[in-house]
């Protein structure tokens, strides 16, 4: 059975490629002017996510093409991530030497 926290170099290519369709998809109507950018997880975690907090944005989650979303505080996906990367570390530790640019759960701290 494959381990579902193992990526592979073709299922990250395919997933860079739809992350790429679904943001041209979105970029519509008031985004229109915008440009789409890849974040790592770190920087959205250390960076973005403080941000938002700090400056009471709410982040807008799953868009559709046609404008629809769901918004979230920032520290509600910050406690999310910690706790889904907790889940991560306890079944398969490996995998965080196996991608070290995933922040360690415990490096995460919650304000």
């Amino acid at each position: 059975m494959r381990n579902p926290y193992q990526s592979s170099r073709r299922s990250q290519k395919n997933s860079v490629d739809l992350e790429q369709h679904y943001a041209l998809a979105c970029k519509n109507q008031s985004w229109a002017d915008y440009q789409a950018m890849n974040l790592s997880l770190e920087k959205f975690i250390f960076e973005l996510l403080p941000y938002a907090e700090q400056e009471n944005v709410k982040l807008s989650i799953m868009m559709t093409p046609d404008g629809q979303s769901v918004f979230l505080d920032a520290q509600k996906v910050l406690l999310d991530l910690k706790n889904f990367l907790y889940e991560i570390y306890s079944q398969a530790p490996q995998f965080f030497q196996q991608n070290p640019d995933v922040p360690l759960p415990r490096k995460i701290r919650l304000n």
